[in-house]
């Protein structure tokens, strides 16, 4: 009888484990397939906001600067050497290995700086504003994007488990900024913010809870509150 019960047992579990498999492979799937979306929307709203000689600060395998190219002549700047090789013959404008906190650009001259997800990459990544703000053209555009350290799902880490938790950052993330700091700092280096966005809040917090909410109010919540969303859109242009 003790065998039976412990084999009957064991079946379970085994469902259990399959159950529990499934599941996360459908979350993960679910995940990438957002953030592609995610990738596609903020390449939409780079595009539609520059214009005319364009750096591509951080491009990686240039598909961002790929993108852009129909807008104009586009740079791209990236540290890796891998990621210039594969930009190479890609672009109308040239491909440059160098380092966005120290650019290998003269003052003022770029029309647009575009910069995807890069920030949070760099250690001292706001320096790197500093750069973009230098090599811009008076009037020049910023579109910047990057995690945003207060995003929801860690504020809620914050309220059940308390200041123990935080940072929480992305363990591929050398360092993360919030909304309120980015805007901030734009404004100090002389931008004007034009238009801020936030992308994606999968989660709110109720009665002690944490659930999920539909994407659609995910993407509704996240555009009109980008302090707590996951990621930060910002359009910014320099004072003439």
């Amino acid at each position: 009888m003790q065998e039976m019960c412990a084999y009957s047992s064991a079946r379970r579990l085994r469902k259990l484990d399959r159950r529990a498999v499934k599941h996360w492979l459908e979350l993960k799937a679910e995940e990438k397939r957002v953030n592609l979306e995610l990738m596609q929307e903020r390449y939409e709203f780079a595009a539609n906001s520059v214009n005319g000689v364009i750096l591509s600060a951080g491009s990686g395998p240039c598909r961002e600067a790929t993108y852009l190219s129909r807008r104009g002549v586009v740079v791209a700047l990236d540290v890796d050497v891998k990621a210039v090789k594969a930009c190479g013959g890609r672009l109308r404008g040239d491909v440059v290995r160098g380092d966005i906190l120290y650019m290998p650009f003269r003052s003022g001259v770029f029309d647009a700086v575009v910069s995807l997800e890069v920030l949070e990459h760099v250690r001292s990544g706001l320096k790197a504003l500093e750069e973009m703000q230098r090599v811009l053209k008076p009037e020049g555009v910023l579109v910047v994007s990057t995690p945003n350290r207060l995003r929801g799902r860690n504020l809620i880490a914050l309220v059940t488990r308390g200041v123990r938790q935080l940072p929480l950052i992305h363990p591929d993330h050398v360092e993360e900024h919030s909304y309120w700091c980015l805007v901030r700092r734009l404004k100090e280096l002389g931008f004007k913010v034009e238009r801020v966005e936030g992308q994606n809040i999968p989660f709110i917090w109720l009665a002690g809870r944490v659930i999920k909410i539909s994407e659609k109010l995910a993407k509704t919540l996240a555009k009109y509150l980008p302090s707590v969303a996951d990621i930060v859109l910002i359009r910014a242009r320099l004072a003439s």
